[in-house]
């Protein structure tokens, strides 16, 4: 039987840039190409993400696209995170999410017009959550639906980039204690897990270097009464290993996982989001 040709694409939409990973695969061969997509510095009033959507929409706009599916990943300057503790308590998936709702609003306030979502997690421990603008997710859905493309998934980045490497840090992480981080688009998403479980979650806005993302690990550790500090792997998408661990005050118990990208992180979370 002829296979017909297959297109799928990976976007991650960032503040200031937004990535294409577009593959089309036929029966004889799969092609990649890619797409680097600047975006103008937003204008007062208007949302963070809006300039990611319209350039996304621009550039598909130019686009011939057939029969094709995308993946949206969320830089995670656009994204709220919480960790939602396990209750015995709860009965429904709408009781589940009224939980982690509840967490977003000790945090950070009013959640009106945010959409919340859990991860599956796994009984007795805590789970993650993520909340974005529901006005975010229409509106990088209506720009896929112009161009009749289906919207398979959205993933903030920091969950793309955990179930990218979450293999390898299983294995790493021996005791089950451990921080993961990712540095992107001026946020770091920090994760500790104990006895491997998650055990705190926090975001916090900040343009770091490598050496300032030593010291704002060590300092979490601290804040999440670690003894002495656990081992850490840390993601900073676009920016070269080498260029990471040249910093003469890197703490050896960080272990960098992901690849340099040339192009920037918008790139390689997009690449990190198309992978199957």
């Amino acid at each position: 039987m002829l296979r017909l040709p297959t297109e799928r694409l990976s976007i991650a939409l960032c503040p200031a840039l937004v990535g294409v990973e577009h593959v089309r695969t036929s029966w004889r061969h799969e092609e990649s190409q890619q797409a680097r997509i600047d975006v103008a510095p937003q204008e007062a009033g208007k949302p963070a993400w809006q300039g990611a959507v319209d350039e996304l929409a621009g550039w598909l706009g130019g686009q011939a696209l057939r029969s094709a599916t995308a993946t949206l990943v969320l830089s995670n300057r656009f994204v709220r995170f919480a960790l939602v503790p396990w209750s015995e308590t709860i009965g429904s998936p709408e009781e589940e999410t009224e939980l982690a709702q509840a967490c977003f609003e000790s945090r950070y306030g009013d959640m009106a017009g945010w959409t919340v979502r859990l991860d599956t997690g796994h009984y007795g421990q805590p789970r993650i959550a993520c909340a974005v603008e529901a006005a975010l997710i229409g509106a990088a859905r209506q720009a896929l639906a112009l161009h009749n493309l289906e919207c398979r998934a959205v993933r903030p980045a920091f969950i793309a980039g955990w179930n990218r490497f979450r293999r390898e840090l299983d294995r790493s992480m021996d005791s089950g204690d451990g921080i993961f981080a990712m540095a992107e688009s001026d946020t770091v998403v920090m994760a500790t897990r104990r006895a491997g479980t998650w055990h705190s979650l926090r975001s916090v806005a900040a343009h770091v270097d490598a050496r300032a993302l030593s010291q704002l690990i060590e300092r979490e550790a601290l804040l999440q009464g670690f003894a002495e500090s656990p081992p850490a792997w840390v993601s900073m998408p676009g920016l070269a290993n080498r260029d990471i661990e040249a910093s003469a005050d890197w703490n050896k118990l960080l272990h960098v996982v992901g690849s340099a990208d040339a192009d920037g992180a918008a790139l390689a979370l997009a690449r990190w989001g198309g992978r199957r």
